[in-house]
């Protein structure tokens, strides 16, 4: 499990893409239990379609080609977990998701997105 990360920093109000998304329980992800922290629930979570131009990837050249090929099979993918940090979103997972979208010349991509309160 990852250590809690201090993304209590700035963030712009103007994130339009998160102010238009839908209030959501991160436990609409079933992977969320296993990724986040007590204190993220806490968070105010939207389900968004994000911008992949602003998603920072911690680990971007990890892949396991197994699950990247299943993942290329398929048309429907879990929704990925963000954090909003400034004007950008910090993945906590779905680098695999993230990845196929990108190969395929997505522009957004559906997650969830926390943003500390």
């Amino acid at each position: 499990m990852r250590k809690f990360i201090d993304i209590i920093e700035t963030y712009s109000d103007n994130v339009s893409w998160f102010a238009q998304g839908t209030p959501v329980e991160p436990s609409i992800n079933d992977d969320s239990e296993d990724i986040l922290e007590p204190e993220e629930y806490d968070f105010e979570w939207r389900l968004c379609d994000v911008p992949v131009s602003v998603i920072d990837v911690p680990n971007p050249n990890f892949h396991d080609e197994e699950r990247m090929v299943r993942l290329r099979a398929s048309e429907n993918h879990d929704t990925i977990i963000l954090v909003l940090t400034g004007n950008r979103a910090k993945l906590l997972d779905g680098s695999h998701r993230l990845k196929v979208a990108l190969e395929r010349g997505n522009d957004t991509i559906k997650a969830i997105v926390g943003k500390p309160v």
